[in-house]
């Protein structure tokens, strides 16, 4: 299958030569066996037990590892469509404490999901349903979770991923939440660096990636059974969302 999501899985080894590098994706380093010394823009810790490093996009980091060491490594896009409610604040976070103590019950969680990567990682709806779980249990250990959101912008996410197939709008959300449509938008943007519209799409774009890639079902149905009246306008978010038509993503999910 063709990679077009836009988070990946890796099971990783390193190497005990310290290397260095920076790139455009956000990153997640998670321990399964042994040490990773990380050196994270002049912060250093070791990866290893319960201790994950969180990686902005951008940030320079250098890594040397132990001699048997196993890492889960998440890569996300720059602008993670599906990282959940905590996912922008984790990055925020992450620019002044890049490493972060996790519940023991993750270390099983990423076990099973390194038992079930293949060579090739883990890409596609399944890695990012992953990616959003691995998100949002490290944004709990944080104490950056949604309740710890502003209560009136935690309705507003609720009723955006409960109701999103549904033919709601931005207006209908900021009711449901209590507030004006200004606020709701201010609350978005200052929180989760996105708007409220942008994040209902992901949501349906989500949802319909994983009947494009695993269903027969036409595009017409699809773009209903994820809240859009309208085919070209669910045409519209996907692309903006995938770079890809409805069309060209299935075909391109069928590439072996």
């Amino acid at each position: 299958m063709a990679d077009t999501s836009s988070t990946r899985i890796d099971l990783k080894r390193y190497p005990a030569e310290t290397q260095a590098h920076r790139h455009p994706h956000h990153q997640i380093v998670l321990p399964l066996e042994g040490v990773l010394e990380m050196d994270v823009a002049g912060r250093f810790a070791d990866v290893a037990a319960d201790r994950a490093a969180v990686i902005p996009a951008g940030q320079w980091h250098s890594f040397a590892g132990s001699d048997d060491n196993a890492f889960l490594v998440i890569d996300l896009a720059e602008s993670p469509p599906d990282t959940g409610a905590g996912g922008g604040v984790l990055w925020r976070a992450a620019l002044e404490h890049p490493f972060m103590r996790f519940d023991p019950s993750l270390g099983g969680f990423c076990q099973f999901i390194a038992n079930r990567i293949g060579h090739q990682g883990l890409h596609g709806v399944r890695s990012e349903v992953a990616g959003s779980m691995v998100l949002d249990a490290l944004a709990q250990s944080q104490n950056l979770a949604p309740n710890a959101l502003p209560p009136a912008l935690a309705r507003a996410i609720r009723f955006i991923e409960t109701y999103y197939d549904d033919a709601i709008t931005v207006a209908t959300v900021a009711h449901n939440a209590g507030l004006s449509e200004s606020r709701l938008h201010a609350l978005f943007h200052g929180w989760l660096d996105t708007s409220p519209g942008r994040y209902l799409a992901r949501q349906r774009v989500r949802r319909a990636r994983l009947l494009l890639e695993e269903t027969a079902t036409p595009v017409a149905d699809i773009a209903l059974a994820v809240g859009y009246s309208d085919q070209s306008a669910f045409t519209r978010a996907f692309r903006r969302e995938t770079g890809k038509t409805p069309a060209a993503y299935r075909r391109a999910c069928r590439v072996q």
